[in-house]
């Protein structure tokens, strides 16, 4: 330990009285410290608090007689106290809280517990241990003996005592309970150091080590247990062994562990001298000369005071962390303050920049290795270009450790897409090609951008090797594009998307594959009708587990002085294993590159824009997915369609084979047209074979979507008159306007077209379309034209009028004479007496008894078949009501003039006027509502 360096991180000055003079510590018979206090006792039972300036400020009587010990609790105000009432008495345990006060101001005295010596009364106490919670007390007293009392000593009436047996019935010199195991007692002689278990009804004793210690050098330690100091050294105990010793060669008045410090006093003839050593940072922290020997170490208020056999006080004030960091830094002692800083627990940034400093030293001094070594450990905190600018640029050292902090930053995933690039470079300029492939072939996920390493690979031209690297880490778009664009290896790629998931390759086939169709159209044309209907992987490669490493097969890749064509053909030629390389293993043992995925497919619509030039192609590409899935998209049969009437889809050597290959398309599109299941835009679908002037086509469309009357007009555009006629006798049922317009056509032609007019005002006579007088209008316009045909059109005509007209003469004289005898007989009801003789009820075909109801319509009712709401005939009332209702449907039917005027422009205006004058429907009553 004394090669330990040596700092003065203590302030060390005399306490002084209010004179100036240095103050006196007085010969007390005890001290303890703890909670703001310096506690004494003096030999009348007294105990004396003492201030800063050790000054007696409060003082109370404890005890009548002796104050033996007294310990003040060091998370508690409570004092505990060993003394006696009167000389030869047994000894009595005090606990005060000093924060309750008696009547006389003095600390309260909680409890008092009375030590049973029995007849040995003359021993008296020398020591005292005890724990914070004051569950437990131990006392050595000068004959050897150690008593042990246990319980709640604060709130139980009865404690229990017992005496623990001191094996050597030596004096002993120290007593101690463990920090941390409350079970272990310490106890310490001239000769040997115990450890004793307290169990629950005996004591285990073991001896630690010989010799012991005197009173003065031995002291609890946190860590471990105990801490004693001989001429030899220091040494630390647990419970039940040496732990560790310090050479510490010397006599020793006094030590005292504290924090991370062991406090020793020692003397070596008349030189005597205070250190404090650091065991945790390993250095020697204060060390100052004192003119006497050692009475007392005490601590409080922040500071150590040594009390010496002449009374004076030395206070020592230990100096800030920010200045002992100074001293350090003055003295290039980087690793000392960043150890001190971590223990600390200071923060983090500034740890790092003492670290960042440490390393700024380093490399001032040209130690470029060690420099960059701190500065490794700065990543995360320290920005990277700080340490890239000193060693960039530099020698063949300074670049190695240039890389191997970069290799460190990917290892912490504390890199860029730059911070790759400057890595890789810096192997290739090192040409240190073992690194460069251990760092690109690393084992579990990669700490470097597999995108950036291998774009830097393929600006190097080492496109083989980013091929393989992008193979390894499956980095799919980067392996497709150095096969299509730096290897030119078209095929491959086909292959390589050929094992994909159907994701991955949806993905590559969207991307590369308009590329891939110009070069090899057949072989992407096939796989897209795979990944389109029925996606299953090829095949998966079977690896065989070979003793080498995963990456093996880059090892003896040269990424010097290779060409293009070296780079390929070690890509395309696989070296076989050798067999003694090989291991045997079971089936199950196989490993799948890939899986097969599920079966599902793409949709076809997102690849049609790949086809664009290659249209021959695409035809091929749906024809097959309309086969193989009928209840395709609407944009499947729209495109294919289109290609269908196109005429520069595929190339003719000449004319006429331009001719047949048009017209084979078209057959295609009219059967694609008139196949019920396509599932093509039917709008979309006439505007095509309009576009592309497809007669049969358009006919087909026209005729599909019900647009007779565009049918008609195609025909009358061309002067199709036969057509015309078979349009209006094919479509005339559905659309009788036809045959209007084809006789208005007919009617402004100019040819002689007697034989289609004569067709047309048959159809017109037979399905009434027309009044005469209109057809006669018509027909006017035409200048040549038979009378012939017009006289049999009137005369069908005139005929039809005469039986529509003797009709109806019958219907109305038919419906006067009705009207006639409903007057007559309602005239009798009014002007002559009615005569009712019946005798029977019309509702229960009983004899007809008094009380009864009878009607003028000759229906009578007992009046018990009747309801009271009944004032009208149950019987007739039915037919009555009809008739009412029918009446207020046709009022209403006469005041709705949307109804009318509709009714006369569908059908004959006449007719229509006539129905509602026969129905009543202008009757002034109505006319007056409205």
């Amino acid at each position: 330990m004394n090669h330990w360096k040596r700092f003065q991180f203590f302030d060390k000055q005399i306490v002084k009285d209010e004179e100036n003079k240095p103050a006196q510590f007085g010969d007390y018979k005890c001290v303890t410290t703890g909670r703001g206090h310096i506690i004494s006792a003096d030999n009348n039972g007294n105990i004396l608090f003492l201030n800063q300036d050790f000054k007696p400020v409060q003082e109370f009587p404890a005890y009548k007689n002796n104050v033996f010990l007294i310990y003040q609790m060091k998370h508690s105000y409570k004092l505990v106290t060993v003394g006696d009432e009167a000389p030869n008495s047994q000894p009595i345990i005090k606990i005060f809280d000093l924060i309750l006060k008696n009547k006389k101001g003095d600390p309260s005295c909680k409890k008092e517990i009375k030590i049973g010596l029995g007849k040995n009364v003359e021993i008296q106490p020398t020591h005292l241990t005890l724990l914070e919670d004051l569950t437990q007390i131990a006392i050595a007293f000068n004959d050897g003996s150690i008593i042990h009392l246990r319980g709640n000593l604060t709130s139980d009436r009865t404690i229990n005592q017992r005496f623990i047996r001191n094996p050597s019935k030596d004096p002993i010199n120290a007593l101690i309970f463990h920090p941390k195991m409350h079970n272990v007692l310490f106890y310490v002689t001239d000769e040997e150091i115990y450890s004793v278990f307290i169990g629950d009804r005996e004591y285990s004793h073991m001896i630690l080590d010989q010799p012991g210690a005197k009173e003065s050098c031995v002291s609890a330690y946190e860590k471990y247990g105990l801490m004693i100091g001989r001429e030899d050294g220091i040494h630390f105990f647990t419970n039940d062994m040496k732990v560790a010793s310090y050479g510490l060669f010397g006599q020793k008045s006094s030590i005292l562990s504290h924090k991370d410090y062991a406090i020793i006093f020692s003397h070596e003839k008349s030189k005597y001298t205070i250190n404090f050593y650091d065991l945790t940072n390993s250095f020697i922290a204060f060390s100052a000369p004192f003119p006497l020997d050692c009475k007392y170490i005490l601590y409080e208020w922040g500071s150590f005071y040594v009390i010496t056999t002449d009374n004076k006080i030395y206070q020592l004030t230990e100096k800030s962390l920010e200045s002992k960091f100074e001293t350090l830094f003055r003295k290039n002692l980087y690793d000392t303050a960043i150890t001190l800083a971590h223990h600390h627990q200071y923060d983090a940034n500034i740890i790092m920049d003492m670290v960042r400093q440490y390393g700024d030293h380093l490399y001032s001094k040209g130690d470029y290795d060690g420099a960059i070594e701190r500065y490794i450990k700065t990543i995360g905190k320290l920005e990277p270009s700080y340490v890239i600018k000193l060693f960039l640029g530099g020698d063949d050292n300074r670049i190695r450790n240039l890389a191997l902090y970069l290799q460190e930053l990917h290892r912490q995933k504390q890199s860029n897409d730059e911070h790759t690039t400057l890595l890789l470079n810096c192997y290739v300029k090192l040409k240190d090609e073992k690194n460069l492939k251990a760092f690109l072939t690393q084992e579990g996920k990669p700490s470097f951008d597999i995108e950036t390493a291998i774009r830097v690979l393929r600006h190097g031209k080492y496109s083989t090797y980013a091929l393989q690297l992008a193979e390894l880490y499956q980095e799919h778009a980067s392996y497709l594009t150095i096969q299509i664009e730096d290897l030119k290896n078209h095929r491959g790629a086909l292959d390589y998307i050929k094992t994909l998931n159907f994701k991955e390759a949806e993905e590559s086939l969207k991307k590369y594959g308009k590329t891939l169709l110009s070069v090899i159209p057949q072989e992407t044309t096939e796989f897209l009708m795979k990944l389109c209907t029925n996606y299953v992987p090829e095949k998966p490669k079977v690896i065989i587990k070979e003793k080498k490493p995963k990456a093996q097969s880059l090892e003896n890749l040269q990424i010097e002085n290779m060409t293009q064509e070296e780079q390929r053909s070690l890509l395309f030629e696989k070296p076989q294993p050798k067999k003694e390389d090989i291991q045997i293993i079971s089936n199950q043992d196989i490993l799948l590159e890939r899986q097969p995925s599920a079966r599902i497919s793409s949709a076809a619509k997102e690849f049609i824009d790949l086809f664009v030039e290659k249209p021959e192609w695409l035809i091929k590409f749906l024809e097959f997915i309309i086969k193989e899935q009928p209840n395709s998209e609407e944009l499947i049969y729209n495109t294919l369609l289109e290609l269908y009437l196109r005429d520069d889809v595929i190339e003719a050597q000449d004319e006429i084979e331009k001719e047949k290959i048009t017209k084979n398309l078209r057959n295609e599109a009219l059967k694609l047209l008139s196949n019920p299941q396509s599932n093509f835009n039917e709008d979309h679908g006439l505007v095509l074979v309009k576009m592309y002037n497809f007669p049969e086509g358009i006919t087909y469309m026209l005729e599909k979507k019900q647009l007779y009357f565009e049918i008609l007009q195609s025909h009358m555009k061309n002067k199709n008159y036969e057509n015309i006629i078979r349009s209006c006798q094919k479509y005339g049922n559905q659309e009788k306007s036809l045959w209007l317009h084809a006789l208005n056509f007919f009617a402004s032609c100019e040819d002689d077209c007697s034989r289609e007019i004569r067709i047309i005002l048959d159809s017109v006579e037979r399905l009434n379309l027309l009044e005469p007088l209109l057809v006669i209008q018509i027909l006017s316009r035409k200048k040549k034209i038979k009378f012939e045909i017009v006289r049999d059109f009137l005369t069908k005509i005139m005929s039809n009028f005469n039986i529509e007209l003797k009709s109806d003469k019958q219907q109305i004289e038919q419906s006067e004479r009705t009207r006639e005898e409903l007057k007559e007989e309602l005239e009798v009801f009014r002007t002559q007496p009615f005569n009712i003789q019946k005798s029977i009820c019309s509702e229960c075909d009983g004899l007809l008894d008094l009380p009864s109801i009878n009607f003028l319509c000759g229906h009578s009712f007992h009046l018990r078949c009747l309801t009271i709401s009944e004032s009208e005939c149950p019987i007739c009332s039915q037919n009555f009501s009809l008739a009412l209702d029918r009446k207020k449907q046709l009022e209403q039917k006469g005041l709705n003039h949307e109804d009318f005027r509709k009714d006369l422009d569908s059908e004959n205006g006449f007719s229509k006027i006539a129905e509602y004058f026969g129905k009543g429907l202008f009757s002034q009553s109505i006319l007056e509502k409205k």
